[in-house]
């Protein structure tokens, strides 16, 4: 499955902002309208009970549809924001959508939500 993604630039930096949709990014790394960072990064984990997951921020630019970074497993800051939903809230759209065309609700998609 692929997840919805913010769509980037060949830098990292969003294309829209994905907090107040503003079109006319400058070169700069944050929205002039709402002051929001524009580059998915890797953030400092919220979670301290996780002890797979590093406190501290590798600093490292994601993509566009990453929730977690690839490098050391913090969320990333999209995610943070609310800007990316949550992996299992993707898998019960899919769910949704395949039922509304007329396919099969996939049981397996929805356990994976209920239990993870």
């Amino acid at each position: 499955m692929r997840y919805p993604a913010i769509t980037l630039n060949e830098n990292g930096k969003a294309l829209v902002c994905p907090h107040c949709d503003n079109e006319e990014l400058t070169p700069g790394d944050f929205c002039i309208i709402c002051g929001n960072d524009i580059i998915n990064h890797c953030a400092v984990s919220p979670d301290r009970n996780v002890p797979s997951v590093s406190l501290k921020s590798c600093g490292a630019i994601l993509v566009g549809n990453a929730r977690y970074c690839s490098h050391c497993g913090n969320e990333s800051s999209f995610y943070q924001k609310g800007w990316l939903a949550d992996w299992r809230s993707e898998n019960i759209k899919k769910a949704i959508r395949n039922a509304s065309t007329g396919g099969v609700v996939d049981i397996a998609d929805l356990k994976k939500t209920n239990n993870s």
